[in-house]
């Protein structure tokens, strides 16, 4: 898809009504505003789903540190946006995602050798698929509703949009094919809902 950030950022002006901006510069109260949302509203909708086309299968690097209740201890990856599964083989292992002093983003788990598939920060709009666009966009809408227009209202209305325009994006994202989620796993993908609690 040949897409730019400002054609994102146009998209939600228009959800809104608002007119178009040229770029984040432009002499207006929607460019500034358009330029700090944004990473803030991308964020959160690659975060949203696990996405396919920012699906990112990669080894852990273990970090030399022990904690409680756990053997392994893996920096968290650089691009990562969201982890979906920590893994070996095919096989997933419950996990924890923590931060540490001077380490920062950890993940700790039992396993050995372990594998991460997690979603990673996609910058690059022209890499998206057609439903992140959309879900981004009226995500990006409903952050700019109250501090362009004041009206709560349309801001209610946007965030209802993005939830639909997420069901959808969902919807196709798997019909596309086989996703991690579907891997064999004892836990729900996440780990922290089933991980160890003594951190």
């Amino acid at each position: 898809m040949n897409i730019s950030k400002i054609d994102v950022c146009n998209l939600a002006l228009a959800n809104l009504g608002q007119p178009s901006i040229q770029t984040w510069d432009d002499p207006n109260e929607r460019a500034r505003k358009c330029k700090l949302f944004y990473p803030v509203a991308l964020a959160e909708t690659l975060r949203a789903h696990p996405w396919k086309f920012a699906e990112t299968v990669e080894p852990l690097a273990q970090v030399d540190v022990t904690l409680a209740g756990w053997r392994y201890c893996y920096k968290y990856p650089v691009t990562a946006a969201n982890v979906q599964a920590v893994r070996v083989g095919r096989e997933c292992v419950p996990f924890q995602v923590t931060s540490l002093p001077q380490v920062g983003r950890v993940i700790v788990c039992d396993a050995p050798k372990a594998h991460c598939v997690y979603t990673r920060r996609e910058e690059d709009p022209s890499q998206w698929d057609d439903g992140f666009v959309r879900v981004m966009a009226w995500t990006l809408a409903s952050d700019l509703a109250l501090p362009l227009t004041q009206d709560t209202a349309l801001m209610q209305n946007a965030a209802r949009q993005r939830e639909m325009e997420l069901d959808r994006a969902k919807y196709t994202n798997r019909e596309e094919g086989e996703t991690v989620v579907r891997y064999h796993c004892s836990y729900l993908p996440g780990g922290q809902k089933n991980a160890k609690s003594n951190l």
